[in-house]
C-alpha cells in the first residue's frame, strides 16, 4: 500500500512540466477571449495625446531635432477600475528610431498618484494583450508580440510591484 500512495504523491510532481506547458501555450491567436488587446481596453482621445506628448516632450524634440521629421505620437491610456492607471506611448517616424522605425514605453501610475512612472521602454511597436487570467498585485500580465523575426511569437512581461519584467521565454 505504501508504495502506492508514494507513486500517487509523485504523480502532480510529473504533470507539473506539462501544466506549466500548457499555460505557455496559450496565445491570443489560441485564445483571443483570455487575452484582451491593449487597443480595445484603451482611450485614444485628446486626453491621452496631451499626456503622451507632455511625458515624451523631450524625447520628441530630440528626434525631431535629430532627424528633421516629424515623429508620430501615440497614447494610448488604460484606466483602471480602482484608479491606477497605465499609459502606452510609440514615438514612430524615420532613421532616429532604427531598423524598426519605433520606440515604445509603458508608464504606470499608482491609485490616486501624482504621477506616472516608466515602468519598460521597448524598441519597435508590437501588439500587447493583457491577459485576463494572469497577473500579479492588480496589474495583468502584458504579452507583446514579437517585433523581429529572430523573436518569439509572444513574450509575457510581468508586474514585479514596481516594473514589468520579463517573466516568458527564459533567458
Amino acid at each position: 500500500m505504501p508504495v502506492i500512495w508514494i507513486r500517487l504523491l509523485l504523480l502532480p510532481l510529473c504533470l507539473a512540466p506539462t501544466l506549466a506547458l500548457a499555460q505557455v501555450d496559450a496565445t491570443p491567436a489560441t485564445d483571443p477571449a483570455r487575452f484582451l488587446a491593449l487597443e480595445s481596453v484603451a482611450r485614444t482621445d485628446a486626453t491621452a495625446q496631451d499626456l503622451a506628448r507632455r511625458i515624451e516632450a523631450r524625447a520628441i524634440a530630440e528626434a525631431e531635432a535629430g532627424s528633421g521629421e516629424p515623429v508620430e505620437v501615440e497614447g494610448l491610456l488604460v484606466d483602471f477600475a480602482d484608479g491606477r492607471r497605465l499609459l502606452h506611448i510609440a514615438l514612430c517616424g524615420g532613421a532616429w528610431f532604427g531598423n524598426l522605425g519605433c520606440h515604445s514605453s509603458l508608464f504606470t501610475m499608482p491609485a490616486g498618484g501624482a504621477g506616472f512612472v516608466r515602468v519598460l521602454d521597448l524598441i519597435g511597436s508590437g501588439p500587447i494583450w493583457f491577459d485576463s487570467r494572469e497577473g500579479v498585485g492588480g496589474w495583468p500580465d502584458l504579452i507583446l508580440g514579437g517585433t523581429r523575426p529572430s523573436h518569439p511569437p509572444y513574450i509575457r512581461w510581468r508586474w514585479t510591484g514596481q516594473t514589468f519584467d520579463k517573466a516568458w521565454p527564459p533567458g
